[in-house]
């Protein structure tokens, strides 16, 4: 209706979904420095590790894990323990950003890489609105800045599956409602918020 505001529908990354050939790498250049983003799961929706590396003004997905299934603590924690063992045996990972409505489930990975000797600091993710780590996403996809290694298949079916919920006529609100892979996004996406001033210039502005 003229002078409404326009909604965006279908796929969030279309861009990826149309020319996936353009981001998905079987070699990655070296990487500067990496950071892992955690995303806690229950219910529905899956626990979700993302290794994501920087390397100039650009991002790559190194490697994934996620796990659907029901995990206790014990589980969780060596599962999230091998992962960093075996990020930090090819790059340089020194933070890890988790979803901070899980304080337990944090203070637990902090125990177990203390306990394991893994030098990696854990903390909690900024959680900036999701359209703000969506847009800076899209603006990395359009600049040809952003790679994801051809192994991580569950982060590649997110973001070709990613869709707006059409329910919502008055705003843009990433559908949410355990048909799509969201978990793998949320990792992803606390893994690089941080660094969205930095990559994207005039961010903010």
């Amino acid at each position: 209706i003229l002078g409404e505001r326009a909604v965006a529908e279908g796929l969030i990354y279309q861009l990826f979904a149309d020319q996936p050939e353009r981001f998905v790498v079987d070699d990655l250049p070296r990487m500067q420095r990496a950071t892992i983003g955690v995303d806690f799961g229950g219910g529905t929706s899956a626990h979700a590790f993302c290794c994501l590396g920087r390397y100039g003004n650009s991002i790559a997905v190194l490697d994934e894990y996620r796990e659907k299934e029901a995990l206790n603590p014990n589980k969780l924690q060596a599962d999230f323990v091998d992962f960093v063992r075996r990020c930090q045996m090819r790059w340089l990972v020194t933070d890890v950003w988790c979803d901070s409505a899980e304080q337990t489930l944090i203070n637990g990975l902090r125990t177990a890489a203390a306990q394991a000797h893994l030098p990696v600091n854990i903390g909690n993710a900024l959680k900036k609105p999701i359209n703000d780590r969506i847009r800076a996403l899209c603006i990395l996809m359009g600049a040809g800045r952003f790679k994801i290694h051809s192994g991580c298949k569950w982060t590649i079916d997110a973001l070709k599956s990613a869709i707006w919920d059409s329910k919502q006529v008055t705003e843009d609100v990433r559908l949410d409602n355990g048909t799509t892979n969201i978990d793998s996004l949320d990792a992803l996406e606390y893994a690089y918020e941080r660094d969205i001033p930095v990559l994207i210039e005039g961010w903010g502005r």
